[in-house]
């Protein structure tokens, strides 16, 4: 709250429920670079228990092809230090086990 939005004010702010952000110049600023990064076309359901965040991080990942796999493929090109690297391994292991124990969600209609 020290006058740049989150992405969640972002959001909010998109949704039109937060009438006093639009116009202010940061979230002006981040209209226009979320327009630039292609992330304007991302769409919220207010019918779904998840998160908005979590919808915005979704539809990131494939607007942006993102995958682990690919994250995992470059991981030599962003983890320089060997000691990082390893600890980012031990992440994606954990994660991909909490990933398969995890229930699953549906929409409701």
């Amino acid at each position: 709250m020290n006058h740049v939005p989150s992405f969640t004010l972002y959001i909010y702010g998109r949704l039109g429920q937060l009438k006093h952000l639009e116009g202010t110049p940061g979230f002006e600023t981040t209209t226009k670079v979320m327009e630039k990064m292609g992330l304007s076309c991302v769409e919220f359901d207010r019918k779904t228990s998840m998160p908005y965040e979590d919808q915005l991080w979704e539809q990131f990942d494939l607007l942006m092809q993102l995958t682990e796999e690919g994250m995992m493929k470059e991981l030599p090109l962003f983890v320089v230090d060997p000691s990082n690297k390893a600890k980012v391994e031990a992440l994606m292991a954990g994660r991909k086990e909490a990933v398969i124990s995890q229930e699953s969600s549906k929409k409701l209609a």
